[in-house]
Order: C-alpha cells, then structure tokens, then sequence
C-alpha cells in the first residue's frame, strides 16, 4: 500500500520525526486531510511496521526485531533470592538485577559484578538482614553489603568478583516484569541510575556512551521515559546536555 512505502525510505531501527513522517505522507497522499495522515501513522504502529521511540517520534522495525525492550537476566541463585523475597515480603516493591547484563554493551570488562536487589528505602534494613541471613543459610558465600556503606565497599570487594548490593529503590522508577514475574529495570532505569549513582557505578560511567549507543541500536528504547526517570533523579538537565552528543 502507498502509506507503507514510506517505511522503505527510512532505515530500519532510525529515529524519524512525526513532521518527517507526516510529510513522507504528503508526498503519497497529497490532498489527505492531517487527520487521514495521523490515522496512516496509526496503522503503521499497529501493524508492528513502526514503533514509538518517544513522544513525537518513531523507528522503522527491522527484521531483527530491534522492538523487542531489554529485559535483563538474573543468575538462577539471584532470582531464586528474588523470589524468596516476594514470599516473605509480598507487600514491599523489589528489584533485581545484575551487572553482568552490561558486559557485552562495554569494552572494558570490569574486574567485579554487582548483584542488585532495589527495595524501597523504608525496608532496606529489613530486606538487608533478610538475605544475610538467606545467603547463611543457603550456603553462598557472596560478601552483601548496603550501597550506602561506601566505606566498608573497598574491604568487600578486594579479591571479589560478585557482591551483592541493597539499594534504595526511587518511586515510580520504569521497571518490568521478566518470565518470573518478577521486577527487573528496563533499559532507561538502568542509563540514569549509572550516571545518578556514579559513587556506585563509577566503573561503568566512562562506557555510558558506547553503551547507550549499543543498546539504542538493538533494542527500543523510550526517550520519554528516561526523560521522566531523569527527572526524577534531578539529572534531566544532565541529560538534557549530554544525550545529544551521544553516537
């Protein structure tokens, strides 16, 4: 059909505008009225030929399915933690994840993966007492530790190669469930907190724009959510500046 020409001149997985499209539009259907052409856009995105990439702009899928969002993985024994926590603590908002998700988006492979379990401020000492005593009684030996207690960090993790971390979890950070149902970060919760927490992540902030660019280019990635996560970390004047300069 002529609306879905369009999609032919623009390459797969690249960032185009509404005003692009719209006049892409223009040139198939020359006398259609604004609204026609906004309920063409409509379609496309239903027919999974196009995808939102934020407010007002758009990607061209690819047949390698860039549309697919980052969904991180977790090691058996971190999501068999995860779930023990939603057992005992139904109530209280939890997420996991693992450093080790960013290793094939870096060059420099670190020396330590972290092993992150986000909870909400309130409950970090119940949740931190909970899995000592976990990791006791299942038998890991894997150093925990509170992120705040940058002090004690260089004593754990001297000779390590995974620590786990209790972290305080931002409200109405962007999260998504994986196959376990359970809480994990989507790929714009994970940009902002390594540049909010650079006292955490300081190893991973110089690979920040090879990574955002690598995972830009195979996976979807919503620029208004990390605009709003930023926010909400106080560092969207940060990003403001800096994401435009990204590859």
């Amino acid at each position: 059909m002529q609306r879905e020409r369009i999609i032919e001149q623009v390459r797969p997985n690249e960032t185009i505008s509404r005003l692009k499209l719209l006049s892409l539009l223009r040139e198939e259907y020359p006398h259609a009225k604004l609204n026609t052409l906004d309920w063409h856009i409509h379609t496309l995105l239903v027919q999974g030929k196009l995808v939102r990439k934020g407010r007002g702009s758009y990607a061209v899928a690819s047949n390698e399915s860039i549309l697919s969002s980052f969904t991180p993985t977790l090691p058996e024994e971190l999501s068999e933690i995860g779930q023990r926590l939603g057992r005992k603590f139904p109530l209280i908002t939890t997420c996991v994840w693992t450093t080790s998700v960013l290793h094939s988006f870096v060059m420099q492979q670190p020396t330590i993966t972290y092993w992150l379990v986000e909870v909400e401020r309130d409950e970090v000492d119940a949740i931190f007492n909970f899995i000592l005593n976990d990791l006791f009684i299942n038998g890991l030996s894997i150093p925990i530790i509170r992120s705040d207690d940058l002090a004690l960090m260089e004593r754990y993790t001297h000779g390590r190669s995974i620590m786990l971390l209790v972290k305080p979890l931002i409200s109405e950070a962007p999260l998504r469930k994986n196959d376990d149902e359970l809480n994990v970060p989507t790929a714009e919760k994970i940009i902002v907190d390594l540049v909010a927490d650079a006292n955490v992540f300081g190893f991973l902030v110089e690979e920040l724009p090879s990574l955002f660019a690598d995972l830009s280019h195979r996976f979807l990635l919503n620029q208004d959510r990390l605009r709003r996560y930023a926010r909400r970390r106080h560092k969207l004047s940060l990003f403001d500046s800096y994401l435009p300069q990204l590859p």
